[in-house]
Order: C-alpha cells, then structure tokens, then sequence
C-alpha cells in the first residue's frame, strides 16, 4: 500500500513540472509555517552536482524588508524519461538534459522550529549555496500554516527516496584521431579495488556497482565484482558491438557504423553503500581497451576524469 501511495504522490509532482521553469515556485501564495516548493533548476544548469539540503540556505525578506531564516527541507530530483525527446537533445553534449532538481522549504526557523512571523505581502525567496543565487517572489497570505508533509505517506519518507545515490560520476575525453572507423574500441573496461571488509554484512546487491550516465542508446554497460584475497574488484564494463569512436559524418550515415557511439558519450557512475566512501573510487585502478573483434587495444590516449571529491 505505501508502495501504491508513493506512486501516486510521484504522479503528482512530475505533473506540477510540467508546468514548472527554473527557478519558478511550484505554489506562488504560502502562509506564516507553510511549505514552498521551488525549482532550482536543471542538471546541466547546475554542473550535474548531486545536491543536498545542507548545501542551502534560505532567507525571506517580508515587504516591510523583515528578514528571516527558513528551513530547507529537502531537495530531490525529478529524471527526464530516457526515452523522451528531451532526454537526446544533445546539443549542449552527450547527456541531453537528464533532469530537474527542486527545494522544499518550510517557512519555520532552522534552529527552533517555529514559524515565521512574515508581514502579509509579496515577499522575496532567496537560496544561497548553488553556483548563484536562486531568487523568487511569493506572496504571505493572512494567518498561520503548518508545514506540508509533501512527499511523505505513512510515515515514508519518500523525498529521500528519490535522491541519487552516493556515487562518482566518471567520463572519457575524446581523442578524435585515435580510434577511427579502421580501429574501433568495442569496449572499455574500468576495474577499481576495494577491501572486502568494507562490504561485510551487506548482500552483494548493495556493493559498489557501475551504472551509466549516458544517455546514448547504443552504450552498453555492464557490472559485476570478484572477491580474492581480501579485496574485492568491480568491473564495469562499456560497450558497443558498433564501435566506439570518431566516424566521419559520411560514415554515420551507413549501416555499418550509424549505431557507433563517440568516446565522449561513455559516462558511467560507481554507485556506494554509505559505508564506504567517495575517496575509494576516486580513480581507476586499471582499464583495459578492447576492439570489435575482442583482441585488447593500447588505449593510453584516454582520458578519464572525475569531479573533484
């Protein structure tokens, strides 16, 4: 049932964005103790960071120019449909747009809990701690609130539920005049090492595991782990039977190499349990390049990066 419940609150919310821009409230008119919601903006706008409420702040300044300081919540995100258009605009790059990111923020004291005391009136909505500030005017309305238990249905607390997970986001930089059309990558293999005692006590299902970021069709990733030894070593595995590399414009267009993917598209992230940390898959231990016909290529002019930890 609270499975049904969450469901059906998540319908609900993906219908408000559609109506929803940057940095547009999602409700415009709040009391004195209320909820606002509001749009941050979009993955790519925000440099694909994968945001928390600790990360903000926010103020209220009142019409009579009252200032005060009111809690945020939660944020979350809500993903485009891979298989939206929207999701293969690629203009901006490889990701498309993947997605939207919100703030619920309840208009009561970050330390004490008790609601704000705001003139009634337009006032101003300010968040601090993204790349900019994110500004938007609401409108108080007579007499007290209560905060809105959006998002939350038998005591589940599903705004967190749909957070990323803890992960490092990896990409390749394209060395266009390396692997062409003559010598095609069939697939990349990303192997990163960790101590099996870190993992003790959780099903294999909740290790370390690679998942894509990309949101070309043609991509293919897979992720499994071996244990030897007292370590434990995932492999993620990126491929593409089409080829993966620099096709010329003529060549696109053929059969033979239209489902070809461009190196800059591998984007995958190694998602964590909260017991281990970022810094252990802060790089690769090996990766290994494999062509078409399987036999291993010298894939030295790769460059893998990461964000900063």
């Amino acid at each position: 049932m609270k499975t049904i419940r969450v469901l059906a609150l998540l319908l609900i919310v993906s219908q408000w964005l559609v109506a929803c821009s940057v940095s547009d409230s999602m409700n415009k008119i709040v009391q004195n103790g209320g909820t606002i919601l509001i749009g941050l903006g979009s993955h790519e706008e925000l440099g694909h960071v994968n945001l928390s409420a600790a990360d903000l702040t926010a103020t209220l300044t009142d019409v009579g120019s009252a200032q005060v300081d009111v809690t945020v919540r939660e944020v979350f995100p809500l993903n485009v449909d891979k298989t939206s258009d929207l999701n293969h605009r690629t203009e901006l790059g490889e990701d498309g747009y993947s997605g939207f990111w919100f703030a619920v923020i309840d208009l009561v004291d970050p330390n004490s809990g008790l609601a704000t005391n705001l003139a009634d009136g337009a006032a101003m909505l300010e968040i601090q701690g993204l790349g900019s500030s994110v500004s938007q005017t609401l409108n108080i309305l007579p007499g007290p609130g209560s905060i809105n238990p959006i998002m939350a249905a038998g005591g589940l607390n599903t705004l967190s539920l749909l957070r990323p997970a803890d992960q490092v986001k990896y990409t390749v930089n394209d060395p266009q005049v390396v692997f062409t059309e003559q010598n095609l990558l069939g697939a990349i293999e990303f192997r990163f090492e960790y101590p099996t005692i870190d993992v003790d006590g959780l099903q294999p299902a909740q290790w370390p595991r690679g998942v894509t970021a990309s949101n070309n069709e043609h991509l293919q990733i897979q992720s499994y782990t071996r244990s030897e030894a007292g370590t434990n070593t995932l492999h993620v595995v990126v491929l593409n039977p089409a080829g993966i590399g620099a096709v010329s414009a003529q060549s696109a267009a053929t059969p033979a190499f239209y489902q070809a993917s461009k190196v800059r598209a591998v984007r995958f992230s190694v998602v964590y349990p909260p017991q281990l940390s970022a810094a252990q898959f802060a790089s690769v231990n090996e990766v290994t390049g494999y062509g078409i016909d399987g036999a291993e290529m010298n894939i030295d002019d790769l460059v893998i990066t990461t964000p900063a930890i």
